[in-house]
């Protein structure tokens, strides 16, 4: 294991440890969460509850390796416990999350401010123009829509005059 995912298994242990500390009778069977790297763009961390797992975005671990191990790993292991140990009502960044992370000693904050410029990942994204009964307005579909409606699986209707859609021909594309 290289240097660097040791000091993450570390990490991970410890708050593990703290939290199995605090709620021993809810977290005596629960197992260390598996990690991966596999994160992308701007967001640090992903908790999956169900199946016990964290996701890191590495160029961001790489760049903020200590914020890293202080805030977002804990704030991820924190998504974990709360669920585990206050079910439904511990997912999300509501009070139950909010308790678990001061009980590790950390402030709660919901999102980071990691320099995110060099991660952010340009997407072109594309939508059909579509036009129904109104005063010369063009309605924009994705192109999920879009197949559905030219597979014939449904109609889409204008919400104001109520008419059904119908291609323009023209297809709107911008990177953002």
């Amino acid at each position: 294991m290289s240097n660097l995912a040791e000091e993450i298994s570390d990490c991970i242990d410890r708050f593990v440890s703290i939290a199995k500390q605090s709620w021993p009778n809810k977290l005596k069977d629960w197992n260390k969460p598996f990690w991966c790297f596999n994160l992308q763009g701007t967001t640090a961390g992903l908790a999956y509850y169900k199946a016990n797992k964290i996701h890191l975005n590495h160029g961001l671990l790489i760049r903020n390796k200590q914020d890293f191990l202080s805030q977002t790993i804990p704030h991820e292991i924190a998504h974990l416990v709360a669920f585990r140990v206050f079910g439904e009502s511990g997912i999300g960044h509501g009070k139950e999350w909010k308790f678990v992370m001061r009980v590790f000693g950390i402030e709660p904050n919901r999102c980071h401010k990691y320099d995110v410029s060099e991660t952010k990942r340009k997407r072109t994204i594309k939508r059909y123009l579509f036009s129904c009964g109104c005063e010369s307005k063009l309605h924009e579909i994705t192109p999920q829509q879009f197949e559905k409606v030219m597979q014939k699986k449904c109609d889409i209707s204008c919400r104001r005059c109520e008419k059904k859609l119908i291609f323009a021909g023209k297809i709107k594309t911008w990177v953002q």
